[in-house]
């Protein structure tokens, strides 16, 4: 397929029907307008949102260990939700309702955090609250939309759109997270910081906002199928990582490496901004290098996974980890905490397309989108256990250089052991490739965090030479 062909928006309808050809194709291109809107709106309030929270809890006295469990406890119960949306959107019987609600949802958790600002107090539990109902929202309404995305576009312009969508959003993403950086190092020069931070969320509440008026405006094609629920749970989940298959192997290593580096992740923030004590504008420059390194490697690992497989590519990402949070004890030295940033993006990101590619190999297609809910509630329960390991450890130690060095420690030590888990994965030639990432938030340490959008789709199938087409 050519990149022409490829991104021109044509579909299939009726010759003889000259009338409904033309409203459908009037209907298809108002949709993937609005559609393409509706991603920038949404990708502006996670860059001038959420991304701020940790760096928002610090600067409202929560202090290190708190500000960084408000980054992973809340996406447990995101997770959770997640197992529950089916439910919902049967009940509704809407994948659009259902996406709508959440996103209203999700919006009208910057209301709180906006009144907390002016009043100068930020009590722990809504905090808490207020982060977790954020994630709930976002995660619950992702499988419906990734659903209704896939009766709303057809399957013709499925590479071209998700392909244009993606880089639509990615960018989007990081203008609002440069807008912010710059709205917290200019403003408080002439105001008090407290606006800076009102003006942010008011900001990404609005984003949120405009980007429901779009979801409204699409059309469903398609109700949600009478049979639409969840059929992979927790015990069958359970079951498979002790069975001794590959699928299980993978399931443990992932898992093990999320406990492993969430020892340390959730308090990047905390270090930088409190320990270091750097200005926003470099926190902002450090979380941009290793997201955008990330996002413009990410088609170089994907031709390199096709070419050499998934397994090495898994192998450079576990090994590429291991020692990061060693090597942010060496220096402070910006320029060396760029070069650091940039290594963490290209790490993350061969790790995670690594995991990715493997998951979606190893799951059969009946049992993805259960299968995968139901991993991300396990993931999320590993990221906040490594976090309240971590957490109480940076407290116990006293939150200080050396605590936070402790935790670095054995935070490396922790990944560099799970690489004994990584026997038994073998290397696998890829049938499919994503076609599409949604961004969920930035990390300092992870760079983002992003899920697949639209599934996989067989115009993205790799055939070796001489291989023939089984299509």
């Amino acid at each position: 397929m050519n990149q022409t062909s490829a991104t021109k928006i044509r579909t299939a309808f009726p010759a003889h029907d000259g009338s409904a050809r033309r409203q459908a194709q009037q209907s298809l291109r108002s949709n993937v307008r609005l559609s393409l809107a509706e991603g920038s709106a949404f990708s502006l309030m996670v860059g001038m949102g959420e991304t701020y929270l940790p760096a928002f809890a610090i600067w409202m006295g929560l202090g290190g260990v708190l500000s960084g469990l408000v980054t992973t406890l809340p996406l447990l119960a995101g997770s959770l939700l997640q197992l529950g949306a089916p439910f919902m959107v049967r009940r509704l019987g809407s994948y659009r309702k259902w996406v709508v609600l959440c996103a209203t949802v999700q919006a009208s958790t910057f209301l709180p955090l906006v009144v907390c600002a002016y009043l100068g107090h930020l009590p722990v539990a809504l905090v808490f609250l207020t982060a977790s109902a954020y994630w709930a929202a976002g995660l619950g309404a992702s499988g419906a939309w990734n659903s209704w995305m896939g009766t709303l576009i057809p399957p013709s312009i499925h590479v071209g759109f998700f392909t244009k969508r993606t880089r639509i959003t990615q960018a989007t993403v990081f203008v609002g997270f440069a807008v912010g950086g710059v709205v917290l190092h200019n403003l408080p020069s002439y105001v008090d910081k407290r606006w800076a931070y009102i003006a942010l969320f008011l900001a990404a509440f609005a984003c949120r906002m405009l980007s429901i008026r779009w979801l409204m405006r699409q059309t469903e094609p398609l109700p949600p199928p009478s049979d639409f629920r969840v059929s992979f749970g927790l015990k069958e989940f359970s079951n498979r990582l002790h069975r001794g298959h590959e699928q299980g192997r993978l399931f443990t290593y992932l898992l093990s490496v999320t406990f492993a580096a969430h020892l340390a992740a959730p308090f990047f923030t905390s270090y930088m901004l409190a320990e270091l004590g750097l200005h926003y504008s470099t926190y902002a420059i450090l979380v941009a290098t290793s997201y955008l390194t990330k996002v413009l490697l990410l088609p170089y690992l994907g031709r390199m996974a096709v070419s050499r497989g998934t397994r090495p590519l898994l192998i450079l990402g576990g090994y590429g980890i291991i020692l990061l949070p060693a090597l942010w004890l060496i220096s402070s030295a910006p320029p060396y905490l760029i070069f650091l940033q940039a290594l963490s993006g290209f790490a993350w990101g061969a790790y995670e397309l690594a995991s990715l590619l493997l998951l979606w190999e190893l799951v059969k297609p009946e049992e993805r989108t259960c299968a995968l809910a139901t991993y991300n509630v396990c993931n999320s329960a590993a990221m906040s256990a490594g976090s309240l390991l971590g957490g109480f450890m940076l407290f116990y130690f006293g939150a200080d250089a050396r605590a936070f060095a402790i935790v670095f420690g054995v935070s490396t030590v922790a990944r560099a052991a799970t690489l004994t888990l990584l026997k038994g994965i073998s290397s696998h030639r890829l049938r499919w490739l994503p076609i599409g990432f949604r961004t969920l938030t930035l990390r300092p340490s992870f760079g983002s965090i992003m899920l697949p959008i639209a599934g996989w789709t067989k115009s993205w199938k790799r055939r070796r030479p001489g291989q023939k087409s089984d299509d």
